[in-house]
C-alpha cells in the first residue's frame, strides 16, 4: 500500500461523512495527515523496505544491445511490453518501477546526476494519462501515445538541490477515459480553481498540484492497469 491509498481512505471517509449536502472535505488538511500516515507507516514498516523495494524498484541492469529498445514491444498475449529499455537516446537507466494499477500515486526515489533527467512510461492503457510531478507545481502532464509516453523534465522546474540529494518523483498514470481537460484553467468558461477543474473537468496541468491528483483519484478510485517508468540520466 501507498501512502497515497492512505490520503485517498481519508477523503472518501470525510466525503461520506459530509454527506450530499454537508461541507466539501478540507483538502489540506486531508493532505497534511496523509503525509503524516506517511510518516507513522514509514518508521513502522522500515524493516520491511528492503523487501518492497524489490517488488517495486529495480536497480540499474547491466547493458545488453538486444534491451537498448526506444519503444514498447508486442508481447504474445498481443499486450504492449512494460519492460523499459535499458537506455534513452544515449542517456542510461538510473531506476525504473512496475505499478499494477491506475489511480493510485507512487513515490520514486532516485539520486539524480544531472539536469537532464528523462523518463519513459509504457502503459498497458494505450492512451493513459501520465503526471509526473516534481513539487512545487513542476512537472508535466502527457498521455501516452500508442502505450508510450517520455518526459524530459525542465530544469526550471527543479530545486536547487536536485543533484546535491536523494529526491523523489510523484507519479500518476489515469485511465484514458478520465474527466480530464487538455491545457490550464485559462479560457474555462466556468473555471474552479479550488478544484483545478474547467467547465466541470479536471485540467490537466492543475494535476500537478497534489490535492487535485489526489481528488480525481479518489473520483476514479483504484483501477486494474498496469504501467511502467524507468528514469534516465548522464552517466
Amino acid at each position: 500500500m501507498t501512502y497515497t491509498e492512505d490520503d485517498l481512505r481519508v477523503l472518501l471517509t470525510e466525503r461520506t461523512e459530509a454527506g450530499p449536502s454537508g461541507r466539501g472535505p478540507d483538502m489540506a488538511g486531508i493532505v497534511r495527515r496523509g503525509r503524516r500516515i506517511k510518516a507513522t507507516r514509514w518508521t513502522a514498516t522500515a524493516a520491511l523496505a528492503g523487501a518492497a523495494a524489490v517488488a517495486v524498484y529495480l536497480g540499474i541492469p547491466s547493458e545488453s544491445p538486444a534491451a537498448n529498445v526506444a519503444r514498447p514491444t508486442v508481447t504474445a498475449s498481443g499486450f504492449p511490453s512494460l519492460e523499459v529499455p535499458r537506455t534513452l537516446d544515449g542517456l542510461p537507466q538510473v531506476t525504473r518501477m512496475t505499478v499494477s494499477a491506475m489511480g493510485v500515486g507512487e513515490d520514486l526515489v532516485f539520486r539524480p546526476r544531472s539536469t537532464l533527467t528523462r523518463l519513459m512510461i509504457l502503459c498497458r492503457d494505450l492512451t493513459a494519462w501520465v503526471v509526473a510531478d516534481v513539487g512545487d507545481r513542476g512537472g508535466e502532464v502527457t498521455r501516452c501515445a500508442d502505450g508510450k509516453a517520455t518526459i524530459t523534465l525542465k530544469a526550471a522546474d527543479l530545486p536547487a538541490t536536485w543533484t546535491r540529494k536523494e529526491q523523489k518523483l510523484h507519479i500518476w498514470v489515469f485511465p484514458s477515459e478520465s474527466p480530464i481537460e487538455e491545457g490550464s484553467l485559462d479560457g474555462c468558461a466556468v473555471p474552479d480553481e479550488e478544484k483545478g477543474m474547467c467547465d466541470g473537468r479536471y485540467a490537466a496541468q492543475e494535476l500537478l498540484r497534489y490535492e487535485v491528483a489526489l481528488d480525481l483519484a479518489a473520483t476514479l478510485s483504484a483501477r486494474p492497469g498496469p504501467w511502467s517508468v524507468g528514469v534516465y540520466d548522464s552517466p
